[in-house]
């Protein structure tokens, strides 16, 4: 059986990408939803008015996909892969800054 990031997960990439770019207000910035789509998931994103483009930005650079500022999004499974994979470079490349 295949395992996929849950909602909390992915919610929780968006909100270190976010922290990674300054925005401060981060306790309501973003909500995601699981989807079902036939064994494959689906995550709908909808972030609050404030963070939505600064988010659009970010995931457009990351997943190659324009993003409008109208939400919610949708985010297949290699888009939050992609996502996933540039939050956890980021912290690699601040960790190693740390140590020298």
């Amino acid at each position: 059986m295949d395992r996929f990031p849950t909602q909390d997960i992915v919610r929780a990439a968006l909100v270190d990408l976010l922290r990674s770019k300054g925005y401060e207000r981060l306790d309501d910035c973003v909500e995601v939803h699981l989807l079902p789509n036939n064994g494959r998931p689906v995550y709908r994103v909808t972030p609050d008015s404030r963070a939505a483009a600064l988010l659009a930005s970010e995931l457009a650079g990351i997943t190659g996909r324009a993003l409008n500022g109208d939400s919610p999004w949708l985010l297949v499974q290699g888009e939050v892969n992609l996502l996933l994979g540039a939050v956890r470079d980021h912290a690699r490349s601040y960790a190693n800054r740390i140590e020298l």
